[in-house]
């Protein structure tokens, strides 16, 4: 199975960026657990400095973001991994996409990675999976990188292909 690092194409689409300049803080927020039940949607302006895609980038990359379409059409292999938060802005419909599956599938034993000194990773520099832990999860965080970075599945990438979505950029990272 195949894996990727899931990134906004900030050189080529449009991104986003806060109206109040301090809603930056909520992307601290999104670390596996539920937002919906308090969630209040924070504004937010399109950064117009290139084509519009499906996946309009916040500063960092987290939390995603997903265009109404493109949560429509990857809603039935993710839905139940994610809460789809929707942001005010003035041009599109769009969604900050909370991942709620956190797998603690990493082989640390297997991959290569820098470390604080306190043991916690600093950096996964090659990545090595459990055998089958990852079966059937299309996009989901782990332990180790909870705060900073999304994964996805071949097959997310192949629906985002197949149906014309752009915005995206797919770091493979396993095998």
């Amino acid at each position: 199975m195949e894996i990727f690092i899931l990134l906004p194409d900030y050189e080529n689409y449009e991104g986003l960026r806060f109206t109040n300049p301090e809603d930056w803080q909520i992307m601290y927020k999104f670390k596996g657990i539920a937002l919906a039940n308090s969630w209040n949607p924070v504004d937010v302006y399109t950064d117009e400095h290139g084509y519009t895609g499906d996946f309009p980038g916040l500063p960092g990359g987290i939390p995603p973001v997903f265009s109404e379409r493109a949560l429509k059409i990857l809603s039935p292999i993710i839905l139940d991994d994610i809460e789809a938060l929707p942001l005010n802005n003035s041009t599109a419909q769009l969604y900050a996409i909370n991942v709620l599956t956190v797998s603690d599938c990493l082989d640390q034993s297997r991959s290569q990675m820098q470390l604080f000194n306190d043991n916690r990773v600093m950096v996964i520099e090659r990545y090595a999976f459990k055998e089958n832990c990852l079966q059937d999860k299309h996009i989901f965080k782990i332990p180790e990188q909870l705060g900073n970075l999304v994964y996805v599945s071949g097959a997310f990438k192949t629906l985002i292909e197949e149906n014309g979505l752009t915005g995206l950029e797919f770091k493979k990272i396993y095998p």
